[in-house]
């Protein structure tokens, strides 16, 4: 008997220690392959405004200009990086997104980045080598008010067919974004908020959401927003959010999701917004339908059922296993 548990102690042994060295392995073929592959710089020109491995230009109107970006590959393989614009946007926690988004724009923007600044869809960058892209920039024939703001995005295109395990595979993708700012002149317009509505969401849980945009094209960077959720004609207070140095993008939309848990019936939300001495208030009513609030109790009974499925599952799993190795265990001592 003693001789047979070393046995089995030493398989074990091995093969806790082969697993540890494979999983070593993946870790570090994956820490190489999801480190940046390659860096990218801007040649600033000289109608930058303020210092900065971004693009903060003063033009006029009708003026053309090639903005470039020098690519460096970091890697011994032909790399493609796909390039995109992208209009400025606002994100729900009020942070301004440069990416692609789905957050979505004011209708009165009259012209975005997209409309202005023109790239190639996708640039081939050599094996330990450098390439310039180059965007061309052409402004409006009239002139602009305030700031037009977006980012470029710089992605590495992923060989879908390359996988760690032809099975089961992780890719992780990074990009890089930074933004693009264009006037053509200091001044800027006067602030311009308007509320939009609030609206709810059927999904595990109402999710009621405030919704209000930036009209004026100019960058709002410290914004204070309180809203107040109390039932429709009372001071009875609900639940409260304030969120604090909030930015938004020019001419867009921020969609605020409200932490309120609440039943059926009709609210309200009471808003302020503040900037510097400013401040704008709006009243927005809205509806929580009894369907909408009875939707968490099914879900809620169908996960308990999927929950309890796969515990059972893993008691049978686990039981077979005991019943196996017991077995097994009996035939050793008989032989």
């Amino acid at each position: 008997m003693r001789v047979i548990k070393r046995s089995i102690l030493g398989a074990l042994t091995i093969a806790g220690l082969g697993f540890c060295l494979a999983t070593g392995a993946d870790a570090a073929e994956k820490n190489e392959e999801t480190g940046m592959s390659f860096t990218y710089a801007n040649k600033v020109p000289e109608n930058q405004l303020k210092e900065g491995d971004f693009f903060d230009l003063k033009m006029e109107k009708g003026q053309e200009q090639v903005l470039e970006t020098e690519l460096t590959n970091l890697t011994d393989q032909d790399l493609i990086i796909n390039v995109s614009i992208n209009n400025a946007t606002t994100t729900g926690a009020g942070v301004i997104d440069y990416g692609p988004s789905e957050h979505p724009n004011t209708e009165n923007l009259t012209y975005g980045l997209t409309d202005i600044l023109k790239a190639p869809a996708s640039v081939k960058l050599p094996k330990n080598g450098k390439t310039t892209l180059k965007m061309s920039l052409k402004m409006p024939t009239d002139s602009i008010q305030g700031v037009i703001l977006g980012g470029v995005q710089l992605e590495q295109e992923v060989d879908e067919t390359k996988t760690l395990n032809e099975s089961v595979s992780i890719n992780n993708q990074y990009a890089y974004v930074y933004s693009v700012s264009i006037r053509e002149t200091e001044e800027l317009p006067a602030f311009a908020f308007e509320s939009m509505d609030t609206t709810v969401e059927a999904k595990s849980k109402p999710i009621v959401s405030l919704n209000f945009s930036n009209q004026a094209p100019r960058i709002i960077k410290e914004m204070t927003v309180e809203t107040l959720v109390t039932p429709k004609d009372s001071e009875k207070v609900l639940g409260e959010q304030r969120l604090e140095k909030v930015k938004m993008a020019p001419n867009s939309v921020m969609s605020i999701p409200l932490d309120v848990e609440l039943d059926s019936g009709e609210y309200q939300t009471k808003t302020t917004v503040k900037v510097g001495d400013e401040s704008w208030q709006w009243v927005e009513d809205f509806t929580i339908e009894a369907e909408k609030t009875d939707k968490p109790a099914v879900e809620t009974s169908q996960d308990a059922t999927k929950q309890n499925s796969s515990w059972l599952i893993i008691v049978v799993i686990v039981g077979l296993l005991i019943v196996g190795t017991g077995v097994l265990y009996i035939v050793i001592i008989k032989n």
